[in-house]
């Protein structure tokens, strides 16, 4: 799944470095830093890296002693990441998959995927399969981890009986209910393989933030055709930037969420709340 790297080129602080070994599969880098740099173990380097027509900016940090080896994990598109050799959770590789590297969500697929919001699904991402509703929540779930820390509990948590709570999401749905994010769809049931709609998705993200209603009209010729009850949550993912439309103006809002489409709009709810990565 790995892109094969057949030419590159790196700058590290305005002088040439010398790769000593490249790995195609999440671009893993080592560079032999020159001692003139002065550089000491545990000191912040700047390298800026072209791999065949892609192009990095990365900060990572000498991790070696004496031979001033510069160890930097990076991906195909432009993320910055502090690299201390040991440390796991700081140490990301991005795997490229091979149905995302022409895909108009590809760098919004490599940001989720280097929060670890997602995982991939068989050899691929499948960024055209459509999310369920177990899978949404988790997703949400995960990015409450990586802002607050563990997962609140709450009295009024709903015990849905289609829900395997020792599944993979259960612990989700279970703090996602007991937050008033999700309700359900009656008769105690949650229907967690059941597809997200695009303004089911909005409605759950506007009460994930906590948002308040906005006061602007949305310039979408289908506007009309979102359910009352999403309304407000549509608005706000719109009007935010988090939501947007087709090439025809149109918002699809009864349309089932692709996990690329779910990608697009995390990305931008993280950046536009400054949530950590990792």
């Amino acid at each position: 799944m790995g892109i094969a790297t057949t030419n590159y080129k790196a700058m590290c602080e305005g002088e040439h470095a010398c790769a000593t070994s490249i790995n195609s599969d999440g671009y893993t880098v080592e560079f032999a830093v020159p001692l003139s740099f002065g550089k000491k173990a545990g000191d912040e380097i700047g390298l800026s890296i072209e791999i065949d027509d892609l192009h990095e900016e990365i900060t990572g940090v000498n991790t070696k002693m004496g031979g001033h080896k510069f160890n930097a994990y990076g991906s195909q598109h432009p993320y910055k990441n502090m690299v201390k050799l040991g440390e796991e959770k700081v140490a990301k590789r991005i795997t490229v998959f091979d149905d995302t590297r022409d895909h108009w969500g590809r760098d919004d697929i490599s940001y989720v995927m280097q929060a670890s919001l997602f995982n991939g699904m068989g050899m691929g991402f499948e960024p055209d399969t459509s999310m369920t509703r177990a899978m949404f929540v988790t997703v949400l779930g995960r990015v409450y981890e990586r802002k607050l820390g563990a997962l609140g509990k709450y009295e009024n948590e709903m015990e849905f009986t289609d829900v395997d709570y020792n599944s993979w999401y259960g612990k989700y749905v279970r703090w996602a209910s007991g937050a008033g994010i999700v309700n359900g769809v009656g008769d105690l049931l949650f229907a967690p393989d059941k597809p997200i709609t695009r303004e089911e998705m909005a409605v759950m993200l506007f009460r994930f933030a906590k948002a308040s209603p906005v006061d602007k009209e949305v310039e979408f010729s289908d506007f009309e055709s979102v359910s009352d009850w999403a309304k407000e949550a549509v608005t706000y993912c719109v009007d935010k930037g988090y939501m947007g439309g087709d090439n025809y103006k149109r918002l699809s809002p009864k349309k089932q969420a692709t996990r690329a489409e779910v990608s697009a709009l995390m990305t931008r709810y993280m950046k536009g709340n400054t949530v950590k990565l990792y």
